[in-house]
């Protein structure tokens, strides 16, 4: 991801971008893929899309998914499965216990 260019990104679905995120070898855990996003976009910061698109699936506030962000809070077992299946990451990988 790193390689893209600003002009690559423009336009581009958030869900592309994780998708690509992904596939480049980030980290695979919830926070690991969100800092592996690019910084900006010209349009939407792909950041605030990421934690936009999260709150809309699993029908949570951004704050809320923010609050997932930082580790103060914990996603449910039914947000966990929504964000599992919207990523293609095992929930396991992407909240792991510590």
């Amino acid at each position: 991801m790193e390689n893209m260019t600003l002009p690559d990104l423009k336009g581009a679905d958030i869900s592309v971008i994780v998708a690509e995120t992904i596939a480049s070898g980030c980290q695979r855990d919830f926070r690991g893929i969100y800092d592996s996003l690019p910084e900006r976009k010209i349009m939407k910061a792909p950041k605030s899309a990421f934690v936009d698109r999260i709150a809309a699936i699993t029908m949570k506030s951004t704050k809320t998914v923010r609050c997932w962000l930082a580790g103060t809070q914990k996603p449910d077992a039914l947000s966990r499965a929504m964000i599992e299946k919207e990523l293609g990451v095992s929930a396991s990988e992407l909240f792991p216990e510590d």
